[in-house]
């Protein structure tokens, strides 16, 4: 969908989605009106470094866009390595090493071999956001691309990625993946991609399944009879359920329709279970939904989810449709498990994501309301690891296990992730100018 910049005078790097790789250093050619452009780059909170990406992130006018930074190692002179604004140009970083002075204070255990990188996530309208899932998935591609480049077997790729908020995301290429990488080449990349680059195995890393490791978020349900809820409930039936959305099928919301509705602990989204047949009468037209209701509600600050449970006839039809596709059968006979490879996928819940007060209507995929909606439907459904399926125009899967620390019991006292999986397709690779 955009194409990723190379750095520090080498060739490009390659980009997956949405991501891009920023240079350790920028050009010396490059011309700004700031005294320190050739530096600025190097942190990313720096006030130009957000105003630049605010203006790619306009440009490209996706969904968000991911900006990535390479951690630089800690070392004895760690400190005389980082250039100064004063004589930056006095300085180059070592070969195959990435710095930038933002985070040279950043604690790692110094026996951790996995590489740690920075994240900044922008918006079409360049907002910032503090976690996003696809885009974190394109990031992870282009990075493992280029570990790959350096002759790093898939199999043994783990990156940490740190956002804001103190928050680190762990990233790996899934277990269908490193398998693909200690294949030969000539038994074809991962997912049935065209040819791309070759892991140091052999795999294909034009397309790999990838799991990332994010933060559990629990969801506050809103009391039956208090205002958020008649709050809630009333911005719900105005923005999707109302005389706008124009439709036939735009029938008026009940009470009944509407199985939860809540916000996420952080305030940041608004949680909405609906009836499969209420589900489906959601406008699909982003002109049929008011979104000015949306923006005025101060319930939440980021989005509105809008879910429901896939129920158990569907399930099986699903089963059934998995076990009669080829791909089904053709793992069958190799004897991987049934219903699995494209085509054979069972969903547990479906979803839609509305993010009107950071510049997205519709967002295609959001990995990162998967850190509510897995728990959510894991929990609902009793399941250790659910599958959920957004139904956005573009659309995507995303397999989510909810996990603790000493296992799969729900408790708030240990550490809670959600193990979120997708496949990320690389599309274009290419280096910026601007």
């Amino acid at each position: 969908d955009t194409a990723g910049g190379g750095g520090g005078g080498t060739p490009p790097v390659g980009s997956s989605g949405d991501a891009f790789f920023v240079p350790p250093k920028p050009v010396a050619e490059r011309k700004t009106s700031n005294p320190n452009n050739d530096v600025f780059l190097q942190d990313p909170d720096h006030e130009s470094t957000i105003s630049w990406m605010k203006t790619i992130a306009r440009e490209f006018n996706l969904s968000e866009t991911v900006f990535i930074w390479e951690h630089a190692p800690k070392t004895a002179n760690f400190l005389e390595q980082i250039p100064q604004d004063n004589d930056s140009n006095q300085h180059s970083p070592p070969q195959n090493q990435v710095l930038h002075k933002h985070f040279h204070n950043t604690a790692t255990d110094p026996e951790e071999s996995s590489p740690h990188y920075t994240l900044r996530f922008y918006t079409c309208d360049g907002t910032s956001v503090d976690l996003c899932g696809h885009a974190t998935l394109a990031a992870s591609a282009v990075v493992f691309k280029r570990l790959s480049k350096v002759g790093i077997n898939l199999s043994d790729m783990s990156v940490k990625f740190h956002v804001k908020n103190g928050v680190i995301l762990n990233a790996s290429p899934s277990v269908a993946a490193k398998s693909c990488s200690g294949s030969s080449a000539a038994s074809g990349g991962s997912g049935g991609a065209s040819a791309g680059s070759k892991g140091r195995g052999g795999g294909d890393l034009s397309s790999m399944k990838i799991k990332m490791c994010f933060p559990w978020k629990d969801v506050i349900p809103f009391d039956q009879e208090s205002a958020e809820r008649e709050s809630g409930m009333a911005v719900i039936r105005e923005a999707f359920f109302s005389e706008q959305a124009g439709t036939e099928n735009s029938l008026e919301l009940s009470e009944e329709d509407v199985l939860f509705i809540g916000v996420d602990d952080g305030g940041d989204d608004l949680l909405v279970e609906l009836t499969s047949a209420a589900f489906f009468r959601v406008p699909k037209r982003m002109s049929d939904i008011n979104f000015k209701c949306m923006l005025e509600f101060d319930g939440y600050t980021r989005g509105v989810i809008l879910c429901c449970a896939v129920d158990e006839f569907s399930r099986r039809r699903q089963e059934e449709q998995c076990l009669s596709h080829p791909s089904a059968r053709a793992s069958e006979t190799k004897g991987g498990k049934k219903g699995g490879g494209p085509g054979g996928v069972t969903v547990d819940f479906m979803s839609r994501f509305f993010g009107p007060k950071v510049g997205i209507e519709e967002d295609p995929v959001t990995g990162s309301a998967h850190c509510i909606l897995g728990p959510y439907f894991a929990n609902k459904l009793g399941r250790k690891t659910v599958v959920g399926k957004q139904k956005s125009q573009r659309g995507g899967i995303v397999e989510c296990t909810p996990e603790v620390a000493d296992g799969l019991e729900i408790s708030s006292e240990k550490k809670r992730t959600v193990s979120i999986s997708g496949t990320a397709v690389m599309v274009m690779n290419g280096m910026l100018y601007i």
